[in-house]
């Protein structure tokens, strides 16, 4: 059975993985993905934080001021994805010097941290709810995780922040159960290693202030009767504390120049522009964001009904249980619910879902989703269970068709979205779009000829027969040959070596591998 899970899920990922990020050469100016390569970038090349080399000719267009050069993004995924681009630029300077630089070692590499990281998320989490006793059926775990829209973020583009976010943010869950439930444990250690995982989640993303919540939130999960903290250990919590804060200042002075807490003084005018909810009157901003909280849900746009079933069936979960449930679970509730407000409030206050596949900015809250969902035990309702199921396998499948129809694709020009602004990089009406683009045999060729499986099939036929005899092959299947992506798809593939390919499958049957036997041994059941 472990070997049958083993070849599913590594075939799952091969559709899910796409070439359009990775069939590089180099991840150029400007944008998010650039300003989070350029962390890993300074660090695994220069050992510096010295950018002033990666932005010259272009240094307004990102960070420039009190005399520092910089990317705008946040470091933390910089520094997490850092030794992988080190391990691809080793392997470029000293073996690949003669090969393609087209999907290079530094981008093959750089682009599996994504899926490294998200893999030790899932292991941290189930590690997880084994200490805590909760159980959860694996599968559905997976679903879950794949029905959130994070597989995008690990399989596409794996620049972006958030599956750090879930990595980091997990392994807070994990230590903080440790912590409080786990008699057996070194409480020392683990207030450490909470305090290194505190301040790696701030450093990926200055805004989840909610993680604070975290360690209270598994103190709780049981009630109020748990392991605590001993004189010793609170003191090393504040010294921990004050010593991740002189840190994050720190590495924020070498980087901008300044010591900040404060994310609005590094996406300075950028930060302003979403900031006019403060020329509102009180009435008109809580009406305004109530309005806006309903529309994050149910709007086409990538409504966390339809697309992200795992926050919002776990809001629901905890705003009901807190107003029904017994005493000492309602503060768990409490807590939970807060976690979520202030999350919400952040894209309420942008405006926008973030130019981008989903709420994107939402995602840091998958892991106290799953939490959440594992510790309800979705067999107390039918319902609950055949919803989060069902819209986990749309979601899925909607990763899967985002951008291979007009439907699906973000709009180009300005266009009025979600919260009524006019922004680019928009689809107000995705879930139609994507409804649509099922009905569409070109979507299904799309998706087949940018996955990573498709990509290997294609290689197999350039290496054993003639072009022309393919493309005459496919001609006659009456497939779109002549189309000029598919023509540049064909020539990528000419200059990538077979070896890149083999070496990507091997290091994800490696972090699926471990899945597998970390699930095959959490087989625990609910008290």
């Amino acid at each position: 059975m472990k070997i049958k899970t083993f070849l599913i899920l590594v075939f799952i990922s091969l559709i899910f993985l796409k070439t359009d990020f990775r069939f590089i050469e180099n991840i150029n100016c400007c944008g998010d993905d650039h300003d989070y390569y350029l962390h890993a970038e300074t660090l695994s090349l220069d050992f510096d934080l010295d950018y002033s080399n990666q932005l010259k000719g272009i240094e307004n267009k990102r960070y420039k001021s009190n005399g520092k050069i910089a990317p705008i993004g946040f470091f933390g995924s910089g520094l997490l994805a850092s030794p992988f681009l080190f391990i691809g630029n080793f392997i470029d300077n000293f073996i690949a010097s003669k090969t393609s630089n087209l999907f290079n070692y530094r981008i093959l590499f750089y682009s599996f941290s994504s899926i490294f990281y998200l893999g030790l998320a899932v292991i941290y989490l189930e590690k997880a709810f084994k200490i805590l006793n909760i159980y959860q059926n694996k599968y559905l775990t997976l679903l879950i995780y794949s029905g959130s829209g994070i597989f995008y973020f690990a399989f596409e583009r794996y620049s972006m922040t958030h599956v750090y976010e879930i990595f980091t943010i997990s392994l807070i869950i994990f230590y903080s159960a440790r912590l409080y439930h786990d008699k057996s444990s070194n409480k020392t250690l683990d207030l450490s290693l909470l305090f290194i995982s505190f301040l790696l989640s701030f450093l990926v993303r200055w805004v989840n202030y909610f993680i604070l919540l975290i360690p209270f939130i598994i103190k709780f999960i049981k009630g109020p009767g748990v392991y605590v903290l001993t004189k010793k250990l609170k003191f090393l919590s504040l010294l921990y504390l004050t010593s991740s804060i002189a840190i994050f200042l720190i590495i924020s002075k070498f980087i901008y120049g300044i010591f900040t807490l404060d994310p609005r003084k590094i996406y300075l005018s950028e930060w302003d522009k979403k900031n006019s909810f403060i020329d509102e009157s009180f009435i008109e901003f809580l009406l305004s964001s109530i309005t806006d909280f309903f529309k994050i849900i149910i709007t086409p746009e990538f409504g966390i009904l339809w697309f992200s079933p795992a926050i919002f069936i776990s809001l629901l979960i905890s705003i009901y249980n807190f107003f029904s449930l017994r005493s000492e679970k309602k503060l768990f509730y409490f807590l939970c619910l807060l976690s979520y407000a202030q999350t919400f409030a952040i894209v309420i206050v942008w405006g926008a879902i973030g130019s981008s596949y989903g709420m994107r900015y939402l995602y840091c809250l998958i892991p106290l989703s799953l939490l959440i969902i594992a510790d309800f035990n979705l067999k107390n309702s039918l319902l609950i269970k055949i919803y989060t199921i069902t819209f986990s396998i749309f979601s899925s499948i909607s990763i899967l068709f985002f951008e291979t129809t007009e439907g699906t694709q973000l709009s180009l020009s300005e266009v009025k979205n979600t919260f009524g602004n006019i922004v680019i990089y928009s689809q107000p009406n995705y879930l139609g779009g994507f409804l649509e683009s099922i009905l569409d045999l070109n979507s299904y060729l799309i998706i087949f000829t940018t996955s990573f499986l498709g990509a290997i099939f294609l290689k197999i036929l350039i290496t054993i027969f003639e072009k022309e005899y393919i493309f005459s092959f496919l001609s006659s299947l009456s497939l779109p040959v002549e189309n000029e992506d598919f023509q540049l798809l064909i020539i990528k593939l000419e200059q990538i070596s077979f070896n890149k390919f083999i070496l990507y499958i091997i290091l994800i049957s490696l972090i699926l591998k471990k899945i597998v036997t970390e699930f095959s041994s959490s087989s625990i059941k609910k008290t």
